[in-house]
């Protein structure tokens, strides 16, 4: 998910820049528009995006959406701040804690239904950031990528967060596209041969590499 891809990357982040070729390899124009991620999905559920960029796999999203192949690892972690030495076995362990969440993201299934956990909702990452430094919550939930990305951009934040163990979950990013479109399965096979075409040529390898 966030870190791969956003607004303020150059090129818009690897997956961005990556799914424009794979696309362009395939015969297709992508057009990419970043909006907050819940809009993002509701649109593409109703069909007037597309598709999603970078979407973790959920079987309740099989019902409105074709994934393409697999682009990515993700780690999914907690962040406290620093000295807290928070630690969890199960989710039951987290119960005293206020955690912020990213609206609209798929974390685990079984998290994504804890309604016993006090969660909140934000519009990003940063902001969660930001709260979780101020004292306003507990943890935060992010993608590992995403946050590094975020933390070296912001002197300030250093060595006022860290990672706690366990991973809540390494998973597979995708594209998907929205069965509302019509010709949904041709453009995921497109896209997939598109892919093929250059990973195998190393533009894939090279646009990771740069960014």
């Amino acid at each position: 998910m966030l870190g791969y891809f956003a607004e303020h990357l150059p090129d818009g982040g690897p997956f961005a820049e990556i799914t424009r070729a794979g696309f362009r390899q395939a015969g297709y124009d992508a057009e990419i528009e970043f909006v907050p991620w819940k809009r993002a999905l509701k649109m593409a559920e109703r069909g007037v995006y597309d598709g999603l960029l970078g979407a973790y796999y959920s079987e309740d999203r099989i019902r409105s959406f074709i994934y393409t192949e697999k682009l990515a690892k993700s780690e999914l972690v907690l962040v406290s701040r620093k000295g807290r030495n928070i630690a969890f076995a199960s989710l039951d362990d987290l119960k005293p804690y206020t955690i912020g969440v990213i609206r609209g993201a798929f974390i685990t299934k079984e998290f994504n239904s804890a309604a016993y956990l006090e969660k909140v909702e934000l519009d990003g990452p940063r902001q969660g950031l930001r709260m979780l430094i101020r004292g306003r919550i507990d943890l935060l939930t992010t993608e590992k990528f995403y946050l590094l990305q975020i933390l070296s951009q912001h002197s300030e934040w250093k060595g006022q967060t860290e990672i706690i163990k366990p991973l809540l979950k390494m998973q597979w990013m995708f594209n998907a596209i929205s069965k509302q479109n019509p010709g949904h399965k041709r453009i995921v096979s497109d896209f997939n041969q598109g892919m093929k075409a250059i990973r195998k040529s190393g533009m894939f390898g090279r646009i990771m590499e740069k960014h």
